[in-house]
């Protein structure tokens, strides 16, 4: 008779057969990199983690030290790529003053003229002529003029002199040079004393190396001219501005430096020597095509619904912004920024002061070193895994929302990114070697075959009771402080010599650190012996509670241990049960173990003067598979045999 088919099994699905077979491969590749881990973790031990952090502290060191050799710095690198996030998406920017306009000679200012008939690229001189006296008569504060005027135009003689009377009139009209403070040799070079716009820095100036560039063909232009260079970063992305250069005992203006000088009237070198900009997304300067200007073109290039600017006290700066040109630079909000508009940027960030103020340079490298000392000396001493992580991810995302929160909102920018990225990725390293530090950094048996082969059957479950009553008398100004740190210090080198070089595994919690539960079994330490044989588990197990005792011993007087440290310990061999049967074995024994009373002291066990654990009678006959004894204490023997020496743990 056929079986029916409403009873029969149902076949397990392609995915469920997928599931099965890879979560059986995944599982013995876990193991096998849980049993190396463990191996290399039982040689190190915790001389790990030292040694780890002198490494990474001696890589930090070499990465800042890079930079005095002309190199590029790997840790600010990323710190650049992580601010030009930042500032390209922050929800709020600072808003301009309001008082910078760009005049962008860009494709319509050139078609225009072409159109006409005239000459559209590059401009001849007298319209320039003509823009800077619009701009002067129209009432602008000052004006920067990033155009380069090197040689004079034989050919156009006229149209020079039309643009020198414009420049030498008076206003406040500043130009733009080309500047290098380390010439190569055979290039014509003078001392930057007799630079034009240098100013000395001190009373007597003495040195004046030698420097070179290019200067406006007018001497009353060469005076009032200013590098446009810009300086990129190793990914040629423009960041910082240089304000102006130091070179001996003088100091060299850029263009933005002349011109916001003139504008606050103060000195150039009252400015900062270098800034990094405010780069703003949502408050960009406002431009406008620079023959809407000029007077006879009608408000040419105007778009829809822009009017011509008043230009009354406005500081206008004015270059080419044309792509064809090769002045656009890549910048942390725009990939193709027209060179002058970056100048503008420099102006703004320098009248307003909104210029990003950053910590120096070394900031970070020294916050990175701390980081990386402080998660090697916590992982060293042996302190809780779950406290190490929370109070981590704690103090990460607090100095990281300040960090975003302060660029957002203020000028400060704390470059901390980087650092914090260093500490978690030396945090990882460590928090994994703790894992496979034979197996018992998180209470696994990563480090020993599975239980029930190689006939690890034999098993001791003991709690640890680590408590300071208040009813004990503590030295101190404040006691509830002093039980605290006590109680916590007795964990925390109960579980470091454990894992250091014990036998048996640590569960540092019994109860889920979120439930209310928790905190009254917060005393309460589970460790698990298991071996071969009763002879070896019975050494191991006094070989662990000794170390115990020794660390405890350290930090209190022995005769206040009787009442802050008791234990108490079951016995299970699970030889006769079936796998399936175990677990329900373990769970009973281990209700009835916290059910115990708290009666025997760590220090009345030790000093007994036995070399290992007896073997227990087991009180309850009806189940031989479980044996409890009130307490770990010397009992009535089954049988005088001497203990089996495993080997080194």
């Amino acid at each position: 008779m056929s079986k029916d088919k409403k009873t029969a099994p149902p076949r397990p699905s392609p995915l469920e057969l997928a599931s099965d077979v890879f979560l059986k491969i995944w599982s013995r590749w876990e193991r096998a990199y849980g049993r190396t881990s463990s191996a290399i973790a039982s040689l190190l031990r915790f001389g790990f983690f030292p040694t780890a952090t002198v490494i990474v502290l001696a890589l930090i060191l070499w990465d800042y030290g890079v930079a005095g050799h002309g190199g590029a710095q790997r840790l600010s690198s990323a710190e650049d790529s992580l601010f030009d996030s930042i500032i390209a998406k922050r929800p709020i920017d600072p808003k301009s003053s309001g008082r910078v306009l760009v005049a962008e000679i860009d494709e319509c200012s050139i078609a225009w003229f072409e159109k006409k008939g005239e000459t559209g690229w590059p401009w001849p001189r007298d319209r320039h002529a003509d823009l800077l006296t619009a701009l002067a008569m129209g009432g602008a504060s000052a004006v920067g003029y990033d155009v380069l005027f090197y040689d004079r135009q034989t050919a156009q003689a006229d149209s020079d002199a039309m643009l020198t009377q414009v420049a030498d009139s008076g206003a406040a009209l500043f130009f733009g040079n080309s500047f290098d403070a380390s010439p190569d040799a055979g290039v014509k070079a003078l001392p930057v004393s007799r630079w034009p716009s240098a100013l000395p820095l001190v009373r007597k100036p003495v040195d004046a190396p030698d420097v070179a560039g290019q200067l406006p063909f007018d001497a009353g232009m060469a005076q009032r001219s200013g590098s446009v260079d810009v300086s990129r970063s190793g990914d040629s992305t423009l960041r910082d501005m240089q304000v102006w250069q130091l070179v001996g005992d003088w100091a060299v203006p850029s263009l933005a430096a002349q011109v916001a000088a003139q504008v606050v009237h103060r000195k150039f070198t009252d400015f900062p020597q270098t800034i990094r900009l405010n780069w703003r997304t949502h408050h960009r300067l406002e431009t406008i095509s620079a023959a809407a200007l000029l007077p006879d073109e009608g408000g040419a290039c105007l778009k829809p619904g822009q009017k011509v600017p008043d230009l009354k006290g406005r500081i206008v700066l004015v270059g080419y912004a044309a792509s064809g040109i090769n002045d656009l630079k890549l910048t942390p909000i725009d990939a193709q920024m027209p060179g002058v508009e970056a100048q503008g940027e420099a102006v703004e960030n320098l009248i307003s002061g909104t210029y990003i103020r950053t910590p120096a340079n070394g900031f970070k490298y020294a916050l990175a070193a701390l980081m990386v000392i402080l998660i090697g000396f916590q992982f060293w001493r042996g302190e809780p895994s779950q406290d190490i992580d929370a109070v981590f991810t704690a103090i990460n995302l607090v100095i990281t929302l300040v960090a975003v929160l302060s660029l957002t909102f203020t000028t400060f920018f704390f470059d901390i990114f980087a650092a914090v990225g260093v500490g978690v990725g030396f945090f990882g390293i460590c928090r994994i070697y703790l894992a496979g530090m034979r197996g018992r950094a998180l209470g696994n048996d990563d480090h020993v075959e599975e239980l029930g082969k190689g006939g690890r059957l034999h098993v001791v479950i003991v709690i640890v009771r680590v408590n300071v009553p208040d009813s004990l008398p503590v030295e101190g100004r404040n006691p509830e402080l002093v039980r605290v740190w006590e109680t916590n210090e007795y964990r925390r080198l109960i579980r470091r010599i454990l894992y250091s070089c014990g036998y048996g595994k640590m569960l540092e919690n019994v109860i889920e650190r979120k439930t209310w539960l928790w905190g009254n079994f917060r005393d309460v330490l589970l460790v698990l012996n298991d071996a071969p044989s009763t002879e070896e588990l019975r050494y191991e197990t006094l070989h662990d509670l000794e170390l115990m005792y020794g660390q405890m011993v350290a930090i209190a007087a022995p005769d206040r241990l009787d009442q802050v440290a008791s234990a108490s310990a079951v016995y299970v061999n699970l030889s006769d049960l079936e796998e399936s049967a175990r677990a329900l074995a373990l769970q009973n024994v281990l209700g009835r173990l916290l059910m115990l009373p708290v009666t025997t002291s760590l220090r009345g066990l030790i000093e007994s003067g036995i070399d290992c654990l007896p073997r227990w009678q087991n009180p309850n006959t009806a189940n031989p598979d479980t044996a409890i004894p009130d307490s770990i204490k010397p009992g009535t023997p089954e049988e005088s045999q001497p203990c089996a020496t495993p080997s080194a743990p």
